[in-house]
């Protein structure tokens, strides 16, 4: 079953799949713990090369990306979903780097964080990365409505009724 196939009532239930690319199995684990913790649901992914298949298959919410990654690097698997997701995508690497944190950046990615990293900033750096997405969202999905009515200084355009006056008075 997929996010579309579920009616909206029940979409609102269903807490965010985070989908974690991340070669040390240990530290994968232990993310995964901590965040399901806090009501995530988590898919994770060690090999580099499958990462990309999985995930668009997955459908996450957001995207947690290692850098260095046995059969493809984290810097491609960011570049290659940039060009095919609007997911958020968070890099959590060992590459503290400035060069390496611009490059994850320009490639795409919506934040990168250096490990080791505090538990709670990383939650905290997924909630606001969530918060934003959900936003934009919400912004996209509203169509504007054309305006109905006019005021300036002695016009007065009514577009729902169709009038128009001036100085009060209404003009055939």
């Amino acid at each position: 079953m997929n996010k579309q196939d579920i009616a909206p009532q029940e979409a609102s239930n269903i807490q965010p799949l985070l989908f974690l690319v991340e070669d040390d199995i240990e530290l994968s684990e232990l993310t995964a713990d901590y965040l399901s913790g806090f009501g995530f649901r988590i898919e994770t992914e060690s090999d580099g090369a499958s990462a990309v298949q999985r995930i668009l298959q997955a459908s996450p919410d957001l995207i947690i990306l290692d850098v260095m990654l046995p059969g493809k690097d984290g810097v491609d698997i960011c570049r290659e979903l940039r060009a095919q997701l609007q997911t958020p995508i968070l890099m959590l690497t060992a590459r503290t780097e400035q060069i390496d944190q611009i490059l994850g950046l320009e490639m795409g990615a919506d934040d990168y964080v250096c490990k080791p990293a505090e538990p709670r900033l990383l939650l905290a750096r997924i909630k606001a990365l969530l918060r934003r997405a959900q936003l934009n969202s919400d912004l996209n999905s509203v169509e504007e409505e054309p305006q109905q009515f006019y005021k300036f200084d002695h016009i007065e355009i009514d577009n729902s009724g169709r009038r128009v006056k001036i100085h009060d008075q209404e003009i055939e």
